[in-house]
């Protein structure tokens, strides 16, 4: 099973694709109900083909971009937000912010929406290990990155005071 959801950001267009060549992956194909095969949307069958038939070098550049963002994020994170660690991800826009460090307590995106205007993942929502962290989507311009990360360490330097 795959879908061109992630890779190209349609997942609302609902459209995903089964490949199998195998008489066991037909067999089990044939089993599943009818309305599976017909839930796919047009936009998302459109979108898909889109994607995979063009979209190559839109995903390239995006690839790039995030390599980039995930650098930058891993650079500026401790020196604009004192007590803040976070590990670069392998394969993944979605950074967990270690503020464990910082003044803004066990759920840090609940204040941090406030005291920063960003809005951040929260950390409790994954489990007792999410506790004191963040979840940051880095999936974004440079520029929204980089004055995301000024509004964080500003509002940590007021907290601390």
């Amino acid at each position: 099973m795959t879908a061109a959801s992630k890779g190209w950001n349609i997942a609302g267009t609902k459209c995903a694709m089964m490949i199998g060549a195998s008489d066991r992956a037909a067999a089990w194909f044939d089993a599943l109900p009818r309305e599976v095969e017909w839930r796919t949307s047009i936009l998302g069958y459109l979108a898909s083909t889109a994607a995979y038939r063009d979209g190559e070098p839109w995903l390239e550049t995006l690839l790039g971009e995030l390599v980039a963002n995930r650098r930058l994020l891993a650079e500026l994170l401790p020196e604009v937000v004192p007590g803040a660690r976070y590990r670069q991800p392998q394969a993944s826009y979605l950074a967990w912010l270690d503020l464990r460090g910082t003044p803004w307590g066990d759920d840090p995106a609940t204040p941090l929406v406030d005291a920063a205007r960003v809005a951040l993942g929260h950390g409790p929502e994954f489990g007792t290990p999410g506790i004191g962290h963040a979840r940051l989507n880095f999936g974004c311009s440079e520029e929204t990155l980089r004055e995301a990360l000024r509004r964080i360490g500003d509002a940590t330097t007021r907290a601390a005071r």
